[in-house]
């Protein structure tokens, strides 16, 4: 049943950020609103997603808007045309500051209580506070530094981790920031990520070729420092399984998974297409990998035994790879942006197969035929689009029973299934 036709923007094929210029729509976590932005558009259009109201016209970025996102708990609208930062409310549309800082380089607490960012002008860190609508900035660091290129909150928000222009790697804690613990040393650092438990840090080190980088644990309480080398230099991605024993860095057609525990590489992954997103299940047991070339990786770390699944079918025309990962608490199903994929990986084998055949994954949600004409729900077709919508669908996003599909420049429907 059509509930209603937004004339402004595209739809993006996934509930989070899209970072290009100008085209996006995105729903809130708890699906009750839409954020949208026209083609090079300057205004954030925030859209009632019961209704197709237009809720508020966010007008405050001097540029086409690059960036669009919801806070955790949906109540900020945060975007971004690339020098500056704007946060606004989603329930009544005011705005609590356009903030001069970078596209990338703003991060959100887990509590939704906090929003950290960069101001390039300063060189400093300004935390804003969601509860107060107030601001202050870390103290600066203690030896000289530049803007921070990365930021990252601690899975418990108490803790602030930054890395800068320099490669320099400071720690904040929140109760008592005045003075950051930093690494010190001569590496320098391009990547960080906490560990799940919140006690060590990832850091990636730069080397240059032929040399490949290394990856560094850091106590950043003790001082240890404990490294291994990677495969290869030009590591772009950290990911910590959440039991914080396994660390996954890819880049190109490399994975390496580290084990955190002994700081031994435990396996490396190679594909005929590059790795794009990763993610692990709870149990720590199942890594998920996406592929540019459309098609899924589930790799059991504990057996080496990989599960190939072949995507390309629900991925539409002017989607190129899966973005979203991430598995329910029992590890069978996988929610991506193309819809929710049982799995079913028993019996599993051991040891690796490297001739293990692709199979066609099994959808447990609806999702959009990559020709354009059918809206899914595992393998059985329910409803056909009409034709003017179906022959030009671009990409769709869906939340709970709301979908919508772009298929114009200034055209999104959005229906109920």
């Amino acid at each position: 049943m059509t509930k209603f036709t937004m004339d402004d923007g595209w739809v993006e094929n996934f509930n989070g950020a899209y970072e290009n210029f100008g085209y996006a729509v995105v729903f809130s976590p708890n699906g009750a609103f839409i954020a949208s932005v026209g083609t090079y558009d300057a205004t954030v259009r925030v859209w009632d997603a019961a209704t197709g109201v237009c809720r508020h016209a966010l007008a405050a970025h001097p540029n086409p808007v690059e960036e669009v996102i919801f806070s955790p708990d949906s109540k900020f609208v945060i975007s971004s045309c690339g020098t500056r930062t704007m946060i606004s409310e989603a329930e009544t549309g005011e705005c609590h500051g356009v903030f001069d800082a970078e596209r990338g380089l703003v991060a959100l607490s887990p509590n939704s209580a906090l929003i950290a960012f960069s101001e390039r002008r300063s060189e400093r860190i300004c935390l804003w506070d969601a509860t107060t609508s107030s601001q202050r900035y870390l103290p600066a660091p203690p030896t000289r530094s530049s803007w921070a290129v990365s930021i990252r909150f601690s899975p418990d928000s108490q803790k602030i981790a930054s890395v800068d222009r320099l490669g320099k790697v400071y720690v904040w804690t929140l109760k008592d920031p005045m003075i950051p613990i930093v690494a010190r040393g001569f590496c320098r650092y391009s990547l960080a990520c906490f560990s799940p438990d919140g006690r060590h840090l990832a850091l990636k080190i730069e080397n240059y070729h032929p040399r490949p980088d290394s990856l560094v644990l850091w106590n950043f309480q003790t001082d240890e420092r404990r490294s291994v080398d990677l495969p290869r230099n030009g590591i772009t991605s950290l990911v910590y399984s959440p039991d914080s024993k396994y660390i996954a860095a890819f880049n190109g057609d490399i994975m390496a998974v580290v084990n955190a525990q002994t700081v031994q590489l435990q396996y490396t992954l190679h594909a005929c297409q590059s790795f794009k997103a990763a993610a692990f299940s709870s149990d720590s047991r199942l890594l998920a990998i996406a592929c540019s070339d459309m098609t899924l990786m589930v790799d059991d770390i504990e057996t080496g035994w990989t599960h190939k699944l072949r995507v390309g079918a629900h991925l539409s025309r002017h989607q190129k790879t899966l973005q979203i990962l991430s598995f329910d608490q029992t590890g069978r199903y996988l929610t991506t942006d193309v819809g929710v994929i049982d799995l079913d990986l028993s019996p599993r084998v051991s040891g690796h197969i490297t001739d293990e055949p692709y199979h066609d994954p099994v959808y447990m949600g609806p999702g959009l035929l990559s020709d354009g004409g059918w809206i899914v729900r595992g393998s059985e077709k329910i409803v056909r689009l009409p034709d003017n919508i179906g022959r030009a669908a671009k990409t769709w996003a869906v939340s709970g029973p709301t979908f919508a599909v772009s298929y114009a420049p200034t055209k999104v429907w959005v229906f109920d299934l």
